[in-house]
């Protein structure tokens, strides 16, 4: 028995956004994930933050010689960018 795809009407709606982040330190993506997901909880709310479904899609550290610098792409829900 297959599982039924939900039509694209039905589904949630995604955004991507676009984030650097600076650090003094070098990062690993789950300390990344949880400065994010704090800082989150922080502005909206336990109850609200839960609503967002943030995920990370990538990190890339980039080269920067002053500082340690990261290119990250979150995944969220609609409306919370």
């Amino acid at each position: 028995m297959k599982l039924k795809i939900l039509p694209p009407t039905l589904r949630e709606k995604k955004r991507y956004v676009g984030l650097k982040m600076y650090s003094e330190e070098n990062l690993k993506k789950e300390e990344i994930f949880s400065i994010l997901w704090n800082s989150i909880i922080n502005i909206y709310g336990e109850i609200e933050s839960s609503k967002i479904n943030l995920w990370i899609v990538d990190t890339q550290k980039v080269d920067n010689k002053k500082r340690n610098q990261y290119n990250i792409v979150v995944k969220c829900q609609r409306g919370y960018e």
